[in-house]
């Protein structure tokens, strides 16, 4: 979409020696017009002259930053498919340049969340999910991406495993593969990340994908590659784990250990830990998400969770007490959904028992 190097771009730069304001601020203003088509020309436009400018790195930051907002939080963040798709384009070219993806990793908190959606929305058409797979392999090449995905997004794991088994195309397949390699190239924290894998059934994924027949040779060493990795790993997976995967990504699912009278015995004295830190991790999912669903989901386990420990650690009420969970648990007495309903309610009746 983008011709890089084009003759278009190389006059318009040649006249920032006439006004250090040209190219750039006139085409940044334009991005807030009131007409859509002038918008998107002023980013495409923008692209093309960053692409071609690509050496140069003064004042970029000052275009960078509206463009990427631009793109990312604007075009990716609405549920127009065809802006989607413009924008994912213009992105993945942009993000080619070292010092561009640097400085969109910078900002990562408000643009990369907009390019996660594109996989868990599951939006647009194959050449897209190439675009925004190309785009994630392309940032997983920055150092401090690596460590920032370990603690901030460990949900792309499962994405890029999802990306891999459903794609078609063995260009997209190798694109996802070669983001998760890259992945496990992470210094600090590389054991947690390898039990992401495991606990998103990169495992079983892996075996799968390597029973496909692959032209790209390199794509059978990147698979082969992981599953020694993965294979060394599933020994050392526990139950405990599973259940820490689920808080550090958000989302409580009725896994065997929420039940298992064992796990609780085994592993209370780790949530007295810290001041009780895995504990107070355990009460934040009381708090609504974006997925309603989802939410009910976590207030339910969370009520569970939380009556087990009143179980076999009593001391865990004065915990509660003081730091105003126990009121919030109360509250979901009144909950409209009624799973969550009954397990605040069941446990309420410990806490109340427990306070007398």
């Amino acid at each position: 979409m983008v011709a890089p190097k084009s003759t278009f771009a190389k006059n318009i730069l040649g006249i920032a020696h006439l006004d250090a304001s040209l190219p750039y601020e006139p085409l940044i203003k334009l991005l807030g017009s009131n007409d859509e088509s002038i918008r998107l020309s002023s980013s495409y436009a923008l692209t093309l002259l960053l692409i071609d400018d690509g050496e140069s790195h003064d004042g970029q930051e000052k275009v960078l930053r509206p463009l990427f907002d631009f793109l990312s939080v604007r075009l990716l963040g609405t549920t127009k498919v065809d802006l989607n798709f413009f924008s994912i384009q213009l992105l993945k070219e942009l993000l080619t340049i070292k010092q561009y993806r640097a400085f969109f990793w910078e900002n990562h908190e408000t643009l990369f969340p907009p390019l996660l959606r594109v996989f868990t929305e599951r939006r647009g058409e194959l050449q897209m999910k190439y675009y925004a797979t190309m785009s994630i392999w392309l940032l997983t090449f920055i150092p401090q991406a690596l460590e920032d995905i370990e603690n901030q997004y460990p949900e792309l794991v499962g994405t890029l495993y999802a990306v891999a088994k459903d794609a078609v195309k063995e260009k997209i397949v190798r694109l996802a593969i070669g983001s998760l390699l890259n992945l496990l190239s992470v210094k600090k924290g590389r054991d947690q990340l390898v039990k992401q894998f495991l606990l998103v059934k990169g495992l079983e994924i892996t075996r799968q994908l390597i029973e496909r027949k692959w032209a790209d040779e390199e794509l059978k060493t990147d698979l082969e590659t992981l599953l020694g990795i993965l294979n060394e790993a599933v020994t050392t997976l526990t139950t405990f784990d599973e259940y820490e995967n689920e808080l550090r990504t958000k989302k409580l699912i009725w896994s065997p250990s929420h039940k298992s009278e064992e796990f609780w015995i085994e592993n209370v004295d780790r949530f007295k830990e810290n001041n009780w830190k895995l504990l107070k991790e355990l009460l934040q999912l009381l708090d609504t998400s974006a997925d309603p669903e989802q939410t009910y989901l976590n207030q339910a386990i969370v009520c569970y969770d939380v009556s087990q420990l009143i179980r076999v650690a009593p001391e865990v009420v004065k915990v509660l007490d003081r730091i105003g969970a126990k009121a919030k648990i109360m509250s979901l007495m009144s909950s409209a959904n009624t799973n969550v309903k009954f397990e605040a309610l069941r446990t309420t009746q410990q806490l109340v028992a427990r306070s007398l």
